[in-house]
């Protein structure tokens, strides 16, 4: 006797059941099946829905005009605005670097502001820093030394608290040579002003005392907030707010904080608009540019950095200008400072009783995020915690349930093919994005500085429309292996929670480690990622424990009757939109016995299929917020750095990177329902695709709101000729500079050639020998710009057998800054000068003796300043507020260590002096070089100094 087959077939058949004749679903039920069911049309529809609200969630979070509010109109708030507004357009009026006319003018008038505001206080008094903070500095990253004087600004409201750590309020009142520093830091400036309206016409003295720091010279050397701390107000400030602008427009956002304790207390703020992001490029030195944040958390202060950070190509250039901004960009920098000091100014704050020490609060970092007017901040301890419990109870949650499924119920089937169908496909489509990104690079590499985001989409449609082909394309080759019970998209959903997973364990170490330079703040959200991706998986798991196992399966196909409504359905790739149909039994004719393998399990796969919904569950969790936290924080950082592509090819590849991850990233919520979207979308991938293409062939990467950004100074050589000048313009490569500068009418009419040579980092110096002088004061050449007097050299040396002595005067009219390099020639890493001397303005006589000067920096009797430091410095930066007062030198070097290959010039140290001027003019007209260019280039190109002045002359002189 034969043994009857196993497997589904043979129970089908020995079960023989009876199957009652279907009427069919009424209308209703159509209805909600044709919306709610894992249809291609419903899962499209969904992703319509998830793609336009993401996006218009994140153009509000992200727009001023629709996230902040004006005060109301009569209100204080808007008596301080509407004070602060006038005080930015007197602060922008005049291009105002350090130690220019300008410079003079906004002192003055913010001096005249602050009397005005504290005449009538009793416990508010101002002061300056003219006559204590005179003196060389120490040395800073370079080895070199910096002389500077000083001109801040301070206002001092005590609190009727004096035990409480007082806060700090800084920004900068200086502009570059080539800028109205409108953002940069003229909304700053004008927000102190407004903060410091609010305390002495509000009439309430805070609990905490508050400090202004109104510092000048931030732009080459963060040299107020450096000053401030030889101020005794310094003394017992602990707490501070910067308020800076490293970019031009937008919402001001919080760019980084010392420490969690002190970033806790933003959560006051009203309009709270930051990123952790931001703290981590600026940690790992992504972002180039400093703030005086950089000084105050140096000096042990807790706070926080908040600046405008867009659009980088206009700032720092003669656009950023009143005309710029906006009385509700100001209003977003100043309800950010009032809202952040004055809950801290008047009240004890949880972090005043247990001060932290500098060392320690390096350790006590913090990631956070903004989103729609609400702020969330966690510890990075707390965090690694999280982490930690995250990575160990998900994988052990879904082992558990997997171990269900596979030995227990055995109704999920995971097939070899189905496995390695997402691994592929995403290496694949990511070796495929490197080639399109490859093409875009070659067409116009500088297309993220216009349309950051269009690339993005451009990369995102092509990953999308070849994942699409691949996932589907798979199926189709392997579709005689088909398995009936399988679940694609829970598949594909693990496997991007496992490498969610490895990326936890790697953020997490890093965490865990924490430090500047070796940042991981901005990978707080991988920790709400990995949640959310692992809590979709662990539904979709719980749905196989809840169906029938392998021996109920059988008997639950035939009886569609028993098939509950919320169970899991069954889906395949690349399966059609048809109208589900009840289970029609085989006929006689048609038994499942006498069909072939694929046949049968086609009729099995449409006997599994179930009107279940929980699929749109799944949706929710696995697509809606990680695309939106991927959209709006890729938005962020590339608005943030898409502009820095002008400054070399190392932030050209970052972007290209940058934009390839933001588009992944987009993609890979979606991935897992890939093969089940609607050929429209596939459609309209493709169209974007094309329109992309377009754009990158066909859009020119400058224009009036994105320009192109170039770099000036007219510079001399007295060691060269003392009449011949050079426009030096730096730029990156492939800009095409010497044609614009051949445009200009002077060289034309010289038939000079404009030559350019290549830098580093794929940068250009494009020059051309200058017939327009600069006209700063009335001179016959160069040589009335600068020349050097040598009072003092080695020959005269009264110590031979010691330290070498020199003295120089450099003589300069109209000059703030001056810069000394030493040039030893010297083949070795010794640095041969150890002691620099500043004199006063009386006249010395005698040589100081190297042995009464202490190491490091000093005052002596005659009110000289003296640095010394045994291991030598490269150079000095000199920095003075008297234009036309000359700098008094001197130096002691050590002798055999400048040239071992020279025995005769052993003992000489030459000097390489360059000077900077500054002064421009109301129209550019002191510098008609610059002015030209100005007016002659296209109006795409906006300009900027290049280095610390507009025109600098440089000398050698031998000691």
């Amino acid at each position: 006797m034969t043994e009857p087959e196993e497997g589904p077939s043979a129970s089908i058949i020995s079960k023989k059941p009876t199957i009652k004749k279907s009427t069919g679903p009424n209308v209703f039920v159509r209805f909600i099946r044709s919306i709610f069911g894992y249809r291609k049309t419903s899962l499209s529809f969904f992703v319509f829905l998830t793609v336009t609200a993401v996006y218009l969630l994140s153009t509000y979070d992200n727009s001023l005009e629709l996230s902040v509010s004006l005060p109301e109109i009569g209100s204080f708030e808007d008596d301080i605005l509407q004070e602060s507004w006038y005080n930015l357009q007197k602060i922008g009026e005049f291009k105002h670097p350090y130690g220019s006319k300008g410079n003079k003018v906004v002192y003055n008038h913010l001096k005249a502001e602050i009397q005005s505001s504290v005449k009538h206080s009793k416990y508010i008094e101002w002061d300056n820093d003219l006559n204590n903070t005179n003196f060389l500095f120490g040395k800073d990253t370079y080895g070199s030394v910096s002389y500077y004087e000083s001109n801040n600004l301070y206002v001092r409201i005590n609190g009727s608290r004096s035990d409480l750590p007082a806060i700090l309020i800084s920004a900068h009142y200086d502009s570059v040579p080539s800028s109205f520093g409108i953002t940069d830091d003229g909304a700053g400036i004008a927000s102190m002003l407004g903060l410091l309206k609010y305390y002495t016409d509000g009439g309430k003295q805070p609990l905490r005392t508050i400090v202004f720091n109104f510092n000048n010279n931030e732009e080459f050397g963060l040299y107020g907030a450096q000053t401030f701390f030889s101020h005794p107000w310094s003394e017992g400030v602990k707490y501070f707010i910067n308020l800076e602008g490293t970019g031009q427009g937008g919402k001001a956002i919080l760019f980084r904080g010392t420490d969690y304790g002190i970033l806790n207390h933003y959560k006051s703020v009203r309009y709270p608009y930051a990123s952790s992001l931001f703290q981590q490029a600026f940690n790992g030195r992504l972002i180039h540019s400093e703030t005086d944040y950089k000084v105050y958390f140096a000096n042990g202060l807790r706070g926080i950095d908040v600046a405008f950070y867009k659009p980088r190509d206009i700032y720092h250039t003669g656009e950023d200008s009143i005309r710029r901004t906006s009385k509700k960009a100001l209003w977003h920098m100043l309800s950010t400072a009032l809202d952040f000091v004055e809950p801290i100014s008047n009240n004890e704050i949880d972090i005043d009783s247990s001060y932290i020490e500098k060392d320690e609060v390096k350790q006590e970092y913090a990631t956070y995020v903004s989103f729609l007017n609400f702020f969330f901040i966690t510890s990075v301890p707390k965090l690694v915690i999280i982490n930690i419990a995250l990575l160990v109870i998900v994988p052990v949650t879904i082992m558990f349930l997997l171990t269900i499924i596979f030995c227990y119920k055995q109704n999920w089937k995971l097939g070899f093919v189905n496995s390695i169908k997402f691994p592929i496909s995403l290496v694949v489509s990511i070796l495929a994005l490197n080639f399109v990104t490859e093409i875009i690079v070659g067409i116009d590499e500088f297309l993220p500085n216009s349309k950051p985001m269009n690339v993005v989409v451009l990369l995102a449609s092509t990953f999308f429309f070849i994942n699409y082909l691949l996932l589907n394309g798979i199926n189709l080759i392997f579709r005689n292996y088909k398995i009936v019970q399988h679940d694609e998209k829970l598949i594909v959903a693990l496997q991007i929670s496992f490498v969610y997973w490895v990326l936890l364990i790697i953020t997490t170490v890093g965490l865990a480690n924490n430090k500047p330079g070796n940042d991981h703040t901005g990978k707080g959200l991988l920790t709400v990622l990995y949640a959310i991706q692992s809590i979709g998986c662990i539904w979709g798991l719980l749905g196989w424990c809840f169906r029938p196992s392998k021996k109920d399966l059988e008997y639950e196909l035939l009886d569609s009757s028993r098939t509950p409504l919320l169970v899991q359905q069954v889906e395949e790739y690349g399966a059609e939109d048809t109208e589900e149909t009840q289970f029609q039994p085989p006929s006689d004719s048609t038994s499942l016995i006498s069909m072939d393998s694929y046949t049968a399990r086609k009729k099995l796969n449409l006997i599994a299929k179930t009107f279940s919904y929980d699929w749109s569950i799944q949706y929710l969790m696995l697509v809606p917020i990680p695309l939106l936290i991927f959209y709006n924080n890729g938005y962020l950082i590339l608005q943030g750095l898409n502009k820095s592509i002008q400054e070399s090819v190392v932030s050209q590849n970052l972007i290209f990177k940058l934009s390839q991850i933001v588009a992944i990233t987009l993609i890979l919520p979606v991935y897992p329902f890939i093969f089940k979207v609607n050929r429209f979308l596939v459609w309209v991938s493709l169209i974007l695709i094309i329109q992309g293409f377009f754009t990158v062939f066909f859009t020119f990467p400058f224009d009036t709101e994105n320009p192109m950004k170039l770099r000036f100074i007219q510079s001399a050589n007295l060691s060269e000729s003392v009449t011949d000048s050079y426009v030096h313009v730096l730029a990156r490569t492939g800009l095409e500079v010497e044609n614009i500068l051949g445009d200009m009418p002077s060289v034309k009419e010289s038939g000079e050639s404009v030559e350019c040579k290549p830098l580093d980092n794929d940068m250009v110096d494009c020059y051309y020998k200058s017939t327009k002088p600069p006209v700063i004061f009335k001179a016959k050449d160069f040589s009335d710009y600068l020349s050097v007097e040598v009072l003092k050299n080695s020959s005269d040396n009264d110590y031979p057998f010691g330290l070498l002595n020199g003295e120089i005067k450099i003589n300069v009219k109209d000059n703030n800054m001056c810069k000394i390099n030493f040039n030893t020639g010297s083949k070795k890493k010794e640095l041969p000068v150890k002691t620099i001397i500043k004199y006063n303005d009386k006249p010395i006589n005698t040589t100081i003796a190297s042995s009464s000067i202490p190491e490091g920096f000093s005052v002596d009797k005659d009110g000289n300043y003296l640095y010394k430091d045994l291991n030598g410095m490269p150079g000095i930066e000199l920095n003075k507020l008297k234009a036309n007062v000359p700098y008094h030198i001197g130096f002691q070097w050590l002798p055999n260590l400048i040239d071992d290959y020279n025995p005769e010039a052993s003992n000489i140290l030459k000097l390489d002096i360059t000077c900077y001027w500054t002064e421009l003019g109301d129209d550019n007209s002191l510098v008609p070089a610059y002015q030209e260019v100005n007016h002659y280039s296209p109006k795409y190109v906006t300009w900027a100094n290049q280095a610390s002045g507009m025109v600098s002359v440089s000398t050698s002189v031998e000691l």
